[in-house]
């Protein structure tokens, strides 16, 4: 539900290691291509993981803060601080909207909590892959579409094979 509800402390430890995980996933992008030119970070599994698990006030908390805290250590700039923890809140949020229309996960099948994971990576990726070439091709004076077709060709395996691992993850957890 959008409500926000008073957490347990057992919740609480357990989102904090999605976090954690997250945080340092996003720490080492795993390349794209040959050249490393292209990366992706592996936090989408975790944030996707912690969104269907508990909520997606919480993936909307570890995606801000495993971007957030990263760049602002690394001094980047402001602006791009902030976009990209835009970006990956944005994100979060649209991965959490087939579970905030069909439900809580709770006594759902694993059929059901894979379903959500592909649905929340396509939702995750569609909107992280769009805002970044958006901000490119303005940034760049690049065509938007072919940018962002080529985006989805390089990125899409990578964020649907994180799905597997995050349906995985909320499956076994």
């Amino acid at each position: 539900s959008l409500l926000i509800e008073q957490p347990s402390r057992g919740r609480v430890l357990q989102a904090l290691v999605f976090l954690f995980c997250a945080f340092l996933a996003d720490l080492k992008p795993v390349p794209l291509d040959e050249s490393g030119s292209r990366s992706v970070s592996l936090a989408f599994a975790f944030i996707l993981s912690a969104q269907i698990l508990f909520g997606w006030q919480y993936a909307v908390l570890i995606g801000a803060s495993c971007v957030l805290i990263p760049e602002l250590l690394e001094r980047k700039p402001l602006s791009r601080v902030l976009f990209n923890t835009g970006v990956y809140v944005l994100a979060a949020g649209a991965s959490s909207l087939p579970r905030l229309v069909l439900g809580s996960p709770r006594g759902v099948s694993p059929t059901t909590l894979t379903l959500w994971s592909f649905t929340g990576s396509a939702a995750y990726t569609v909107i992280n892959i769009l805002l970044v070439c958006a901000a490119v091709s303005l940034a760049r004076g690049k065509p938007f579409r072919p940018l962002f077709l080529e985006n989805i060709r390089h990125g899409g395996p990578a964020f649907m094979t994180m799905a597997f691992l995050s349906a995985l993850a909320v499956v076994l957890w």
